[in-house]
């Protein structure tokens, strides 16, 4: 098996991982399959290119490399690879396979790569890898041309999984979530003495595959899980460090088992707006995007990426809104409510609360700092999104 994430390798490293198990005859294993071809044309090779991938994700993860025959010393020996391997690369590109997959398997896998590989030894010739970790949404159901299954690793191929395997993995995943989620909602942010009538953000991250005890650093390593200038000064506590900002507008909270808890004092973020009975906080998606992108994400990614825990991290953010929020249109800068009548126009669309809301997402912790633009677009999304309406262009 990979020892590390596709994202974190060249595909001049995956080559020299990959030649090396052919060299060295490396054979099958729960983790790794070889396929001679590439081929999904027909429906049948459709379901078994989802049978073999489901069946990794629905375990401990691996992956397949097509391109590569195999052979036996006789029929009861573990496959290993011929010397001689490679395919001419295929008409379709990676978004096909990607596409198929989604298609035909439930719920969608959530960490697939789906790699093309160049021989360095011979250009012209390509290997196909496609790798899953042990899937955090586990079990995923092969669905799809009169086909119905459930999969996971056996002995050198995908084999169905029994009911009670499947009621295993549903009991998995939900005790899973439900001792992370309990978790982080009982983390003390410190931010106590704010007081009331202030609008905060609290955002908490763990991984998913939660261990208490477990540390991924001590306390000699704390400066440098913080960004250089955002250092200042870290205060240890029982499970961890803390740093308070200064003039104390947020705190971070660094835990010794993979957590981290960030409360932020939105208030320079926002401007008052009244209108009637309407008193609210007014805030710009572009402010809403610097809070993300300059206060709270350079901790988040600095931190993820040098601990290096190799899990799924769930992710909960919340706001405590007491006076509510209006938030503002892209498009126009105006804010947005059905209640108004702004410069003597009525706007049409809602997009305020006088409610607290929260929402929670499940992400590979190395999304966290390689697809750092995504992940900050998806937060700013739901929080637009979870104020009720979708904004539109008016």
């Amino acid at each position: 098996m990979l020892e590390k994430h596709p994202d974190t390798l060249t595909d001049s490293e995956l080559y020299q991982k990959i030649n090396s198990w052919v060299l060295t005859r490396n054979p099958e294993s729960i983790f790794l399959d070889y396929k001679r071809e590439l081929n999904f044309s027909k429906n049948k090779e459709k379901i078994e290119l989802a049978k073999d991938i489901s069946s990794f994700a629905n375990y401990q993860g691996g992956c397949l490399i097509y391109g590569i025959d195999e052979e036996r010393e006789d029929d009861k020996s573990i496959p290993f690879p011929k010397k001689e391997y490679g395919i001419l690369p295929i008409e379709a590109n990676v978004i096909d396979i990607e596409n198929i997959l989604t298609s035909i398997i439930s719920p969608a896998l959530p960490d697939l790569r789906i790699r093309t590989i160049m021989l360095e030894h011979e250009p012209s010739k390509v290997v196909y890898l496609l790798w899953h970790s042990k899937s955090w949404f586990a079990p995923h159901m092969v669905s799809g041309f009169k086909h119905t299954r459930y999969y996971k690793r056996g002995n050198f191929k995908a084999e169905p999984m029994q009911e009670h395997e499947i009621e295993a993995k549903y009991r998995e995943r939900h005790a899973t979530y439900e001792y992370t989620y309990n978790y982080i909602k009982n983390i003390d942010y410190g931010f106590g003495y704010r007081g009331a009538n202030r609008s905060i953000l609290k955002l908490a991250i763990a991984p998913l595959y939660l261990i208490s005890n477990i540390k991924y650093f001590t306390y000699e390593d704390t400066y440098s899980l913080l960004p250089v200038h955002r250092r200042g000064s870290a205060i240890s506590f029982l499970d961890g460090v803390v740093f308070k900002s200064y003039p104390g507008y947020y705190i971070v909270k660094l835990f010794f088992n993979g957590s981290t808890g960030i409360c932020v004092d939105m208030v320079e973020y926002f401007s008052r707006y009244d209108e009637g009975k309407i008193a609210c906080r007014l805030l710009d998606p572009n402010d809403l995007y610097r809070l993300f992108n300059e206060t709270i994400w350079p901790y988040v990614s600095h931190f993820y990426k040098n601990i290096r825990i190799d899990s799924p991290v769930f992710l909960n953010l919340s706001i405590e809104n007491p006076q509510g929020i209006l938030l503002m249109s892209k498009q126009t800068n105006l804010p947005i409510s059905n209640h108004l009548l702004l410069n003597g126009r009525q706007v049409k669309d809602l997009i305020y609360t006088n409610k607290d809301f929260e929402f929670s997402e499940t992400f590979s912790f190395r999304e966290l700092y390689i697809n750092t633009e995504k992940i900050i677009n998806s937060l700013i999304d739901r929080i637009k999104y979870g104020f009720g309406l979708f904004i539109k262009e008016f």
